[in-house]
């Protein structure tokens, strides 16, 4: 099922044996757009302390509820490695991480698996009017746009609201993101044109952009302002189901994904 971040900040989370705070934040890797942790925020239970949480811990979600479940002890959680409110998350920590809960090192696989969700590349500070580097373009590494080596973890928090650029010109900000809660995957960036045009919110999977400018929080989309205007309208908390996602892609002039 597609869920909003947005909405699954705030969410309940209990361990096996008692609750243990609520969702805070989202980190993703800025390589793949797979969520890789859960910010938690324990609340009175660990005054002042927040921890992280991976994915695969997750058993349950329920939305209804607004409740997570995992497959943790209070315990294992209470003993893990925490992280400062707002320090950058090292590769130190995220060791620390998966030796003290045994989860796969999910960067030493990362060659294998990059594959699945295309790479977007990273931009750097550019001249008015120049073209962001595609990825198959040998000068966007020569130039350091495309990084090297292992991938970053950003704040979903901290990706909304960042500007959103057509090819002919800015459209809007991104008001949200959304993931398949199988695997954990960043399908869509909810796009709220109303920058622009009187507005509605419309979605763009990451695979369709040409970059993020990350010093200049601005995303850059690889279509024209008046393709995402005509796009099938995104209500919050709508479902996306394979009909809608059919007209999305299509519209975009990609092949869905349940064909490829």
């Amino acid at each position: 099922m597609i869920r909003s971040i947005k909405h699954l900040r705030g969410y309940d989370i209990a361990a096996k044996d008692g609750e243990l705070g609520d969702v805070h934040d989202i980190f993703f890797d800025d390589h793949s757009w797979k969520a890789r942790y859960l910010i938690v925020d324990t609340g009175n239970w660990l005054p002042g302390r927040r921890v992280m949480v991976s994915p695969q811990a997750i058993a349950d979600i329920d939305g209804d509820e607004k409740k997570l479940a995992q497959n943790l002890t209070k315990d294992e959680i209470k003993h893990s490695p925490g992280i400062e409110a707002d320090a950058p998350v090292s590769r130190q920590n995220e060791i620390a991480l998966a030796d003290h809960f045994r989860w796969p090192r999910y960067w030493e696989e990362y060659p294998s698996g990059m594959g699945m969700v295309p790479m977007i590349p990273h931009l750097q500070h550019q001249a008015a009017g120049s073209e962001p580097r595609a990825l198959d373009d040998p000068r966007a590494i020569e130039e350091g746009a495309i990084p090297q080596g292992d991938p970053n973890l950003r704040s979903a928090t901290e990706v909304e609201g960042y500007h959103v650029a057509a090819r002919d010109g800015d459209i809007g900000h991104i008001d949200d993101l959304l993931f398949d809660d199988s695997d954990w995957t960043l399908r869509f960036l909810v796009v709220d044109t109303k920058n622009w045009w009187p507005g509605k919110k419309v979605l763009v999977a990451p695979a369709w952009t040409r970059g993020i400018d990350w010093s200049e929080q601005k995303l850059h989309v690889a279509t024209e302002r008046d393709t995402i205007k005509q796009a099938p309208e995104y209500e919050s908390g709508m479902e996306i189901d394979q009909k809608l996602e059919r007209r999305i892609f299509q519209h975009y002039g990609h092949t869905p994904q349940a064909a490829e």
